[in-house]
């Protein structure tokens, strides 16, 4: 049987830890809040369990200071092999293709490890 629950990384405002806060990407996953991803994005990516949020968290950040937050997914689970590497290339990274991507090692990435992504999520804790 597999959780209900996913865990989100976020930034001590409770928004997307990866974007800054001016981006549209930039979402806030507060205690209650339906949250939507954007329109042709890989969609709002969690983890399964709290411990691989908690890796991912410092592994990738290390040192700053972040949170994680228990959501309830909807919608169909998706598991992308590339993710955007920063913030800023976002938009670029939608709109490639998965060969685009292979090849830019600047701009993509791969996934870090479990990564799970979908289309909405509503935030419980």
């Amino acid at each position: 049987m597999t959780d209900k629950y996913k865990y989100k990384v976020v930034d001590l405002n409770e928004g997307s830890c990866t974007v800054r806060p001016f981006s549209k990407f930039y979402l806030m996953y507060k205690i209650g809040n339906h949250v939507k991803a954007i329109k042709g994005s890989l969609g709002i990516m969690v983890f399964p369990t709290k411990k691989q949020a908690s890796d991912f968290k410092d592994r990738i950040w290390g040192g700053k200071i972040l949170k994680i937050k228990k959501v309830v997914s909807i919608g169909n689970p998706t598991y992308p092999a590339m993710v955007a590497q920063n913030a800023i290339n976002i938009s670029a990274f939608n709109k490639m293709t998965a060969k685009e991507r292979r090849l830019d090692n600047r701009n993509c990435m791969t996934a870090p490890m479990y990564t799970v992504c979908y289309p909405e999520v509503i935030v419980v804790d």
